[in-house]
């Protein structure tokens, strides 16, 4: 039960952390000074920064789905 807590905060951490991330480089990669001169550079930060975020937040999603699915595992069936 233990790492089944564990690992419902840790996904949220991540989940929540990648959707932080893919915003804030949306907002980084639109709000970029000269994207018009460096369209190429901002284009790949914004492509490299949400990818990156959003790997962090569906491995969040994974990880709390699996401790879900162990956290059902450890409830005693309800059988009439």
């Amino acid at each position: 039960m233990f790492f089944t807590r564990m690992g419902f905060v840790f996904a949220h951490l991540f989940f929540w952390y990648g959707l932080f991330g893919v915003a804030f480089a949306i907002y980084q990669g639109l709000n970029h000074p000269d994207f018009a001169d460096n369209q190429g550079a901002a284009t790949a930060y914004l492509i490299r920064e949400v990818g990156e975020a959003l790997t962090l937040a569906v491995a969040g999603l994974a990880l709390g789905v699996l401790c879900e699915i162990s956290s059902k595992r450890h409830e005693p069936d309800e059988q009439a």
